[in-house]
């Protein structure tokens, strides 16, 4: 270890030689040291042993900017080859990341009743704002949960990843969401600090419920489909001459971003009444979406139908269901099987 001022002195031939043979074994051992040279150049390299850093002054010649650490391999810094980030990648405001595939690598699940599950997906970086710096955190292996304590019945919430002193925690809000513009990522709305991962609706019980009749969880990152299907449990009818719900046994309850969903029916319908008028109508929150199985003839034979329609909805809590009506008088019928019935698939 030594450090050298770097001005040779004016001396006999020795001592000149001497002052040249410490300045070269400054200059190759990086002027390495537990205190900092007393004489310091800009862009001046020091391995500070103290440390553990390899150090270059910066062109001010004022201050010391760290490098990397000593005695690792590759200073520990990461190789252009690609490796291992042990710690925390902060992204700046004017940050680019080109990446396959783009974080969040993670998906937001239902596990149980009282459990949902942020899960790492095709990797396991989450983008947190913390402490004014957004970062790409590392998802546990087994994920980080949600439980349903303190959740309202009957209640939408978003749901929302955030740094809790260290460890990253979710929370379920009613507050919305938006988008940061500093780097894309969405937000609580007011909160940079919460990331949106998802979105739930609790039932009566103030549970998290998914089945074929209800999806009541949603992921925002790496959004897959996720289908519904209802049927009838026995022959329904209605003699209404303008189009109502038949039951509200048919109905598929689901979530949705503000995205298109896809509402599909499938059945027979009749009417034994002249002019044997019988219509049935997939339907979503009220809005029918168009005849799908109907006939008004001369005979009351069975009609099949089978269609629907892809439609754009807004996001939050809907529901799927079959409308349908007589033409001018009788009675419309709508066949039960198990083949018959309603269908949808939404995404997240």
């Amino acid at each position: 270890m030594s450090q050298h001022d770097f001005d040779i002195a004016n001396a006999a031939g020795a001592s000149v030689r001497a002052d040249l043979n410490s300045a070269l074994q400054a200059l190759v051992s990086l002027s390495s040291g537990a205190a900092e040279p007393g004489t310091t150049y800009a862009y001046q390299l020091w391995a500070d042993t103290s440390a553990g850093a390899l150090k270059v002054r910066n062109g001010a010649n004022n201050a010391w900017v760290t490098i990397g650490t000593l005695d690792q391999a590759n200073l520990a810094l990461l190789p252009l080859a690609g490796g291992i980030l042990s710690g925390d990648l902060e992204l700046g405001s004017a940050a680019h990341l080109v990446a396959t595939p783009m974080p969040g690598q993670c998906y937001f699940e239902y596990t149980s009743a009282t459990v949902c599950t942020l899960k790492p997906f095709q990797g396991h970086l989450v983008p947190v704002k913390t402490g004014g710096k957004w970062k790409l955190r590392k998802l546990p292996s087994g994920g980080i949960t949600l439980a349903t304590g303190g959740l309202s019945a009957n209640t939408t919430y978003y749901v929302y990843v955030y740094d809790a002193s260290g460890t990253l925690t979710l929370e379920v809000s009613a507050t919305g969401h938006a988008t940061d513009t500093s780097i894309g990522v969405e937000i609580k709305s007011g909160d940079a600090t919460r990331t949106l991962v998802g979105m739930v609706r609790t039932n009566g019980s103030s549970q998290f419920d998914v089945t074929p009749k209800r999806i009541g969880v949603l992921s925002w990152f790496n959004r897959r489909a996720r289908g519904g299907r209802n049927k009838f449990a026995s022959t329904r009818s209605t003699s209404s001459t303008s189009a109502v719900e038949i039951n509200t046994e048919i109905r598929i309850e689901f979530l949705a971003w503000e995205e298109s969903v896809n509402v599909q029916m499938l059945g027979r319908v009749s009417n034994a009444t002249a002019p044997y008028g019988a219509y049935a109508y997939p339907n979503i929150d009220g809005t029918s979406l168009g005849q799908v199985g109907g006939h008004e003839g001369t005979n009351a034979h069975q009609k099949s139908g089978s269609g629907g329609a892809v439609v754009d909805v807004s996001e939050g809590w809907h529901y799927a269901t079959i409308f349908g009506n007589a033409g001018t008088s009788g009675t419309v019928t709508l066949y039960h099987t198990d083949e018959y019935g309603l269908s949808l698939q939404v995404r997240g």
